[in-house]
């Protein structure tokens, strides 16, 4: 798509669901649950803006919520809406809400698909570094980028590390402006703006955390960011098959109050 906000289903008299990408920044993973929602509710994606040719790669939070929510309001400027994310969009989704909510506009829900929340964030995920990155993919970023993950390099700092890593991989954008690159860029950026984000955001209204089988507990503390209540459903698969069939079935439902 030519832009960060993709139509996975334009038709439809229901509320319309915008869903946020995870830390790869893609929204292929949404594809299978827009066709499960039925061809009555409009459903969008946004996706990085980093992977679009010639655009800016985004590295904080909140320059992705303000970026995104002008992306929202070209299509829908007025009236409820559902906003969801997977994994880190999770977290973008809340901020979203949040906002949206101060300004008057009605949230019809809130949803959480296996999203680490803040205190998550800052008080566990930051302090485990790479390890929050799956060894498939750090092999995939070394392979790739051609980095040496040398003593200097085991010398530097968790953030010194990450700015070394995306400046190395906007340098390889300036070189040869292709998907692959920008693809791990904006891994890294979306890496980065994950493990350097706060909040003193509050949500005012219920918020629904989809939780996979499988998860670990990176999902915890989520009600201490609402003044609602917290609705935890728990589904098969894991992290990431939780949105592939069989699973995606029950997830749609749930979103539609069919469970």
């Amino acid at each position: 798509s030519e832009s960060q906000l993709v139509t996975l289903q334009s038709e439809g008299e229901l509320t319309p669901v915008f869903c946020i990408h995870g830390v790869g920044g893609n929204i292929h993973t949404f594809s299978q649950l827009a066709e499960q929602m039925g061809n009555n509710r409009p459903f969008y994606a946004i996706q990085s803006a980093g992977l679009l040719e010639n655009s800016e790669i985004q590295s904080s939070i909140q320059a992705m919520v303000t970026s995104y929510i002008d992306e929202i309001e070209k299509v829908s400027s007025e009236g409820p809406v559902i906003m969801a994310g997977h994994s880190m969009g999770g977290v973008i989704a809340f901020e979203i809400a949040s906002y949206l909510k101060q300004q008057g506009r009605e949230v019809e829900q809130l949803i959480l698909m296996d999203s680490p929340s803040p205190k998550i964030i800052k008080e566990e995920l930051s302090n485990k570094g790479f390890e929050w990155l799956d060894e498939t993919t750090r092999q995939q970023l070394q392979g790739y980028m051609e980095l040496s993950f040398d003593e200097n390099f085991e010398q530097l700092s968790f953030n010194e590390k990450l700015d070394y890593m995306l400046e190395q991989s906007q340098q390889a954008i300036k070189e040869d402006d292709n998907l692959i690159n920008r693809t791990i860029a904006v891994h890294i950026a979306n890496f980065m703006a994950i493990n350097r984000f706060d909040t003193d955001s509050l949500y005012d209204g219920d918020m629904l955390l989809l939780k996979a089988e499988s998860n670990e507990g990176h999902s915890r503390y989520w009600e201490y960011f609402t003044s609602g209540k917290l609705i935890t459903v728990d589904v098969n698969g894991d992290h990431h098959t939780m949105l592939d069939a069989p699973h995606v079935g029950y997830v749609a439902d749930v979103i539609s109050n069919k469970v």
